[in-house]
């Protein structure tokens, strides 16, 4: 129950996110009606007609904009865990819920993640060379804690406060794939461009018999082509969401589309099917901002799966919060799968559960739902310096940090494993082992 006008539309995509949250215990959130519990949310104490009071700190439901590079991580705590809020001044660290008053806005905290406020508002001299705000200045790359879903965290306690019952939930898991590249050398003599690569690359002649090696028998057999490794990259398990994303257009330099009449490609294509995965485009680069793009490209695989195309990604995760979710609806597609982070791991909403996407414009939600990547082997890569040791350490410890109360959306690049064994790092195993955990 609150008396305030301004901007419900964001307390209400707040609610729709707790009422559709997947850990949600049974509760249903009714908006400015009395229920069998009240929440007073700014309008008092919890004496009389209130159950539980939450402060309103009017910094993200309000018109003006607010520049949230100083803002605040503070400690609260309930049932041994810790939780962290968003907010403009430093408080010490106390109890989350105190004689049935919560101690911060918990809304405002929850909206600041999932809007992607901070990267909608940041300034053009914050952005990178993807279009989207430096990751180093996002609040929870700042303050580390992107490692683990502190958005769902916050949920979780504030179910538990409300509904006095516990929740723990092994956590569930989307295995996906962005296909990039269909073969490392997919020309004769090509391996004349891939030598002063290796070379520059690493800055030794290291490993220069193998990339020998694995042209000659890639010329011989195209099937031993090691991006060509679809048969246990793709996996048979069941109980898991499984994704793969196709580049097949663009033009950009980073571009490298798939010929459609390519026999490994449609092999896999076929394989993906037979396995039970759910098939979708990689819109290329300059995308991110071009309807007709992305409609064509999802036209030209839809021609090869002759079935509809309802997922995709963006190529190098290019995406414009305000603008690319309108045209990605607008292209008849249904779900993205592009808020994570290009050079760290972690879950750069907050949460990793799908939800909805905020659209600032209108002050509404979008009609697409967000599936938030939460692990990608190129940027863990990048993260640990592209340092053997550091790789496996970060690898390891994100699983075994993250095992209840979220999900965990994964892209396993086809081509990332010659990489990392290029550089010592037997990936294939540690990626065969993950997923038979699951």
């Amino acid at each position: 129950i609150h008396h305030s006008g301004k901007h419900n539309s964001r307390i209400k995509h707040t609610l729709d996110f707790l009422q559709n949250h997947p850990l949600n215990p049974g509760l249903r959130f009714l908006y400015l009606e009395n229920g069998d519990y009240n929440i007073s949310y700014g309008e008092g104490n919890v004496i009389g007609e209130y159950n539980f009071f939450i402060p309103r700190s009017d910094l993200f439901f309000q018109k003006e904009t607010i520049d949230s590079s100083a803002f605040i991580a503070n400690q609260y705590t309930h049932g041994g865990k810790v939780i962290h809020s968003v907010e403009n001044e430093k408080q010490t660290e106390t109890l989350l819920l105190i004689n049935k008053d919560f101690q911060f806005d918990v809304f405002e905290t929850i909206f600041f993640h999932i809007s992607r406020y901070e990267e909608v508002f940041s300034s053009k001299t914050d952005l990178n060379e993807w279009d989207t705000m430096i990751e180093k200045k996002q609040f929870l790359v700042r303050n580390e804690l992107e490692k683990t879903p502190i958005v769902d965290q916050l949920v979780v306690s504030f179910f538990e406060l409300i509904s006095h019952l516990p929740i723990r939930k092994v956590n569930s898991y989307t295995i996906s794939h962005d296909i990039d590249h269909i073969h490392k050398y997919g020309r004769k003599l090509s391996i004349l461009k891939k030598i002063p690569g290796h070379l520059y690359r690493r800055k030794s002649t290291k490993n220069l018999n193998l990339l020998i090696k694995e042209y000659n028998d890639s010329v011989k057999d195209p099937k031993k082509d090691p991006y060509n490794n679809f048969d246990w990259l793709l996996t048979n398990k069941t109980g898991i969401e499984k994704e793969i994303y196709f580049l097949v257009g663009g033009n950009h330099d980073v571009d490298t589309p798939i010929p459609l009449d390519n026999k490994t490609f449609l092999n896999a294509i076929n394989l993906a099917m037979a396995r039970e995965y759910n098939i979708g485009v990689h819109p290329s680069y300059e995308s991110w901002n071009d309807k007709k793009l992305i409609i064509d490209q999802r036209t030209r695989l839809e021609s090869i799966t002759k079935s509809k195309i309802n997922i995709s990604r963006q190529h190098y995760l290019h995406f414009d919060l305000t603008l690319t979710p309108k045209l990605l609806m607008d292209s008849g597609l249904k779900e993205d799968s592009s808020i994570g982070y290009n050079r760290h791991i972690g879950f750069r909403a907050g949460t990793g559960f799908p939800f909805f996407i905020y659209d600032f414009n209108e002050e509404r939600s979008f009609d697409l739902v967000e599936k938030p990547l939460a692990f990608m082997d190129s940027s863990c890569w990048h993260e640990s310096g592209k340092n053997k040791d550091k790789f496996e350490k970060l690898f390891y410890e994100f699983f075994e940090l993250n095992q209840f109360n979220t999900h965990i959306c994964t892209n396993f690049h086809n081509s990332f494993f010659n990489e990392a064994l290029f550089n010592g790092v037997n990936f294939k195993d540690m990626y065969l082992n993950l997923v038979n955990s699951l």
